[in-house]
């Protein structure tokens, strides 16, 4: 078993269907790897109370002009495929492999 750190956003995938976004997961860290899931809990448990301390950050998109109109106002119709919205937060995972980022790649809507 293996302890992956994530650092997790929203992203915005696309308009259709009045918009919809997604779970991006930036894989952090691996923290070790434990050949019993209780001790892997164990220690999870652990390193989540000392991520308490983490000051969420927020993200606006891919870059300043995402998400605003040619003028610079804020326009959802300029909304940035992929763009990272919202606070982000940090989520410890027991997993059987080692932690990477997701999804590989963009999903879309079908």
């Amino acid at each position: 078993m293996f302890i992956n750190v994530y650092k997790i956003t929203q992203c915005y995938g696309g308009a259709e269907e009045g918009g919809w976004w997604y779970d991006s997961g930036e894989f952090l860290k691996c923290v070790g790897m434990y050949s019993s899931r209780d001790r892997a809990n164990k220690v999870a448990s652990i390193i989540k109370k000392q991520m308490k301390e983490y000051k969420p950050h927020y993200h606006m998109g891919n870059g300043i002009h995402d998400g605003a109109d040619p003028d610079g106002f804020g326009d959802d119709d300029y909304l940035q495929l992929g763009g990272a919205w919202g606070f982000d937060d940090i989520v410890i995972q027991i997993e059987e492999d080692m932690g990477e980022d997701y999804p590989r790649y963009r999903p879309y809507y079908c």
